[in-house]
């Protein structure tokens, strides 16, 4: 730490912790998330280190370097131990279960993915519900369950048509719903639909 770093007040510490986290996140920057680690570490907080580990930890497996992501993963129940009713929860569940799943652990992921879909119904969040309900629909379809995988991947495209039916600017709107997470869920429910036909 420098010299110019000692003299920050822990608020202004708070506010560069949030704001290297956002950059973190953002811009899928690990530095920014290491910054971040650090201030939470000065700040004594592990729950915003805690966070921190999450969101490094969901960059990893995105990025597919598994095995970094799940050695962040062991270390996030180290660190601090969140309450059910915490906003970060469902994304813990959803990262849980990716890790379970990328390592073929298809029953611990499946539940870490519907205690996921449960916390983030609970707490209105559409983005984590959406990803927990494609991944129960992958899950599904492994497991030869193609009616459930179905409807899974169904109600996942719904989530995304209500996030599109609230952006107003139509370029914008075609922009999102040409996205390639969405051109692989309809291409799924194509197969599902073929199985099931």
């Amino acid at each position: 730490m420098t010299e110019a770093e000692k003299l920050i007040i822990p608020e202004d510490k708070k506010a560069l912790f949030k704001y290297n986290l956002v950059k973190g996140v953002i811009y899928r920057n690990r530095d920014g998330l290491k910054t971040a680690d650090r201030l939470a570490l000065e700040l004594n907080s592990p729950r915003d280190r805690w966070v921190t580990a999450l969101r490094e930890a969901l960059i990893l497996l995105d990025s597919g370097d598994m095995e970094k992501g799940h050695k962040v993963i062991m270390r996030l129940n180290s660190i601090y131990i969140p309450s059910e009713e915490e906003i970060e929860t469902s994304r813990f569940h959803l990262v849980m279960g990716i890790d379970r799943y990328a390592r073929g652990e298809i029953k611990g992921a499946q539940y870490d993915f519907t205690k996921g879909l449960e916390c983030s119904l609970g707490k209105g969040l559409l983005p984590e519900v959406i990803e927990s309900t494609v991944y129960l629909g992958k899950i599904s379809a492994d497991l030869s369950e193609f009616e459930a995988g179905y409807e899974n991947y169904r109600k996942a495209l719904n989530g995304y048509k209500n996030i599109a039916d609230d952006i107003k600017d139509e370029g914008l709107r075609k922009r999102f719903l040409s996205d390639e997470k969405i051109a692989i869920l309809a291409s799924e429910i194509r197969k599902m639909n073929q199985i099931l036909a």
